[in-house]
């Protein structure tokens, strides 16, 4: 896992990897190390009766919020057509965006699944990074996704 300078980001980005992993143990996840990278988690499995394997890129979020706080969570644009990119090299490739929250509730967003995601558009000021100290904003395209088009809720 990737460093960051503080410590209430690396435990929250921490927590939401550690969710994932505890959701999905099924596949030999491929953890990120790039502290600015879009993607957190790769992995490939083969289904039954396929030989063909599915490859997965997987953006991880834990949110210091409940689940119930909004009724949307947002994705960069640019994680989003780098993910995609990445799931597309192959016909079984397959972007996901996973989100937990503070109410030990976690979504699964298949992102190949959600049709005209250019409806969700918005932009936003935002800081440039999640750092401490960090103060710059920068105006950020991202995708305010419905929490109801998550293709999976865990309650654990």
């Amino acid at each position: 896992m990737y460093i960051v300078s503080n410590n209430a980001i690396a435990n929250q980005e921490a927590k939401g990897r550690e969710k994932f992993t505890l959701q999905h143990p099924h596949n030999n996840w491929v953890e990120n190390t790039e502290k600015f990278g879009f993607w957190d988690f790769s992995g490939s499995t083969v289904g039954k009766g396929c030989t063909i394997p599915t490859d997965k890129y997987i953006e991880v979020k834990g949110r210091e919020i409940k689940s119930t706080s909004y009724s949307t969570s947002f994705l960069e644009v640019k994680k989003y057509n780098q993910l995609m990119a990445l799931a597309n090299q192959t016909t079984t490739g397959k972007a996901f965006y996973f989100v937990s929250y503070t109410d030990n509730v976690s979504i699964l967003f298949d992102l190949k699944k959600i049709k005209n995601i250019e409806q969700y558009w918005d932009k936003r000021w935002m800081k440039e990074v999640t750092l401490e100290g960090q103060t710059k904003t920068v105006e950020k395209e991202i995708y305010d996704l419905p929490l109801s088009l998550a293709v999976k809720k865990y309650k654990s």
